[in-house]
């Protein structure tokens, strides 16, 4: 799978997939429907539903700043970047 092209460990691929699974129980998750490829709204669901409302993704112009609902979305390098 993808994860191991990121090489996380399980547990962590445990706590990634639980959070896909929250995009389709979130009540955002029917609403978002904004953004250019239709793929991409329950990651944006999953940002809505959670109190900080971030995104980390390495497509960022997947999400045009004009559909994004108040989430902000950041590169991985900057999530790090933040987190340090």
């Amino acid at each position: 799978t993808q994860f191991f092209r990121f090489r996380f460990s399980r547990p962590v691929q445990a706590e990634l997939l639980a959070l896909f699974d929250l995009a389709w129980h979130t009540p955002a998750a029917g609403q978002v429907r904004t953004l250019p490829d239709p793929h991409d709204e329950p990651f944006l669901a999953v940002a809505l539903a959670t109190p900080d409302r971030v995104l980390v993704t390495g497509n960022v112009k997947h999400f045009p700043p004009s559909c994004r609902a108040g989430v902000t979305v950041l590169t991985p390098r900057e999530a790090l970047a933040r987190l340090a």
